[in-house]
């Protein structure tokens, strides 16, 4: 553990799909810092959305670095939301170590037929997807398989317990 930074803990809750809940996932961030919560990551898990078998698990994978990617970034002092540079930056940076064809650039917001909406330039990840990242852009081999393909880039020093 690093001095400052807190420990993540995930929890899979199941509900029902006529639940209504606010969001399929949350993170300590969306769901507030208060003591009895805890810091951490939080799935609702229903197969109406996930599927099953390793369709779910899959999507869990997904679904939870999502999720830690939003910590990661608060942990460091950066904009964790969706439509941050560092949320573009860190989404590219992944996608690219995973070998997942997408160019990721911050959204903006800009008028159109006087409406006021959030975009990405041409040619990159749409704004909709981007708030989903890396959901949906598994093509071929799953998160775990691409994750475990990448060469350790742990410290010299460090030693497992």
């Amino acid at each position: 553990m690093f001095p400052g930074w807190y420990l993540i803990r995930a929890a899979q809750i199941l509900v029902a799909p006529y639940g209504r809940c606010a969001t399929l996932s949350g993170n300590s961030l969306t769901l507030g810092h208060a003591p009895e919560i805890g810091h951490g990551v939080w799935l609702y898990l229903h197969e109406a959305w996930f599927g099953t078998g390793m369709a779910l698990l899959e999507r869990v994978d997904e679904t939870v670095l999502h999720e830690l990617l939003h910590n990661e970034l608060a942990q460091r002092g950066q904009d964790p939301k969706h439509r941050g540079e560092p949320w573009a930056q860190r989404c590219q940076e992944l996608s690219d170590r995973l070998g997942l064809a997408a160019k990721i650039e911050r959204p903006r917001s800009v008028r159109l037929d006087g409406k006021v909406v959030t975009i990405t330039p041409d040619g990159c990840l749409p704004y909709a997807e981007l708030a989903r990242w890396p959901l949906g852009l598994m093509d071929g081999a799953p998160l775990r398989a691409r994750a475990l393909a990448l060469p350790s880039q742990a410290p010299k020093t460090w030693r497992p317990r």
